[in-house]
């Protein structure tokens, strides 16, 4: 990822120093100056590219700019703002406890629910590098899953 400390001029000490790190500092730029609505759907590819975005503190300040910041609770923050964010965050965390106690109390359906309920887990792990989700075709992933999770959830409770 862009980490080492064999060289001690090599300038890259952290995760913030690697290019990954620059997209997600300046995804977190872009969320400060337009924190309520973001800077639009799709557009980090272009908001990236302005001057105030150089200041970011990352040695990969010049690579900041990509299609989006390679995480998707970043890429929501700053693109959509914090209200869609928020209903994000609390349509995730609901999926997930209805996953979590249709595990427990459905032993019919308890590995359909658990391949859903780890599926989620993997797409939706705060703390990874992620494709985009509204531009690239790894988004697809994250509907079909959802959609998945939602039929289980359905079939369960019209039982």
């Amino acid at each position: 990822i862009g980490i080492t400390k064999n060289n001690p001029e090599y300038l890259h000490n952290s995760f913030w120093d690697s290019q990954w790190g620059a997209h997600y500092l300046t995804a977190i730029e872009i969320f400060k100056n337009r924190p309520l609505f973001g800077s639009g759907a799709d557009t980090f590819r272009f908001e990236c590219t302005k001057k105030e975005y150089e200041k970011i503190n990352s040695v990969e300040y010049k690579n900041r700019c990509n299609t989006h910041p390679h995480n998707i609770y970043l890429e929501i923050l700053s693109e959509t703002g914090i209200f869609i964010f928020i209903s994000f965050v609390f349509f995730n965390i609901y999926i997930f406890l209805k996953l979590i106690k249709n595990y427990f109390y459905d032993k019919k359906y308890k590995h359909q629910v658990l391949i859903n309920l780890c599926a989620c887990f993997i797409l939706f792990n705060p703390f990874q590098t992620t494709g985009s989700f509204f531009s690239t075709w790894n988004g697809v992933f994250y509907w079909i899953i959802i959609a998945f999770t939602f039929y289980t959830i359905r079939k369960l409770q019209h039982q």
